[in-house]
């Protein structure tokens, strides 16, 4: 299955004349992402979301990591950027003593230490 924020909302988000109109915080997309990401995951897929939104807006990855998306990809030059503000998230959602939810799977060199576990 494939949803982007563009098809929802029908528009070319790389236009200029329609950048007013593509908003990836649109309640139509964030609604389809909410409803997604957890249908997927049911069957066995894993969801993750590429662009330019989550290097940007810390709000918008909260909101992804708050839907239990697998996995965000970001632009090199904001990747630790993102990566803060997604262990922000995570911390916010699971708290200080959390555990990975159960069928995450940690990238090999991201695997948390016992003692954060």
């Amino acid at each position: 299955m494939y949803s982007s924020g563009s098809t929802t909302l029908g528009v070319d988000r790389d236009s200029e004349a329609l950048d007013r109109v593509f908003d990836e915080t649109d309640p139509a997309v964030t609604r389809s992402i909410e409803t997604l990401v957890p249908r997927a995951q049911s069957v066995g897929r894993t969801v993750g979301l590429c662009g330019r939104r989550p290097s940007d807006d810390p709000a918008f990855t909260e909101f992804l990591v708050k839907t239990g998306i697998d996995s965000i990809s970001v632009a090199p030059d904001s990747f630790a950027v993102v990566k803060q503000h997604v262990a922000a998230a995570e911390l916010a959602r699971y708290g200080e003593g959390r555990t990975a939810p159960s069928g995450t799977r940690w990238p090999q060199a991201e695997q948390p230490s016992p003692s954060r576990q």
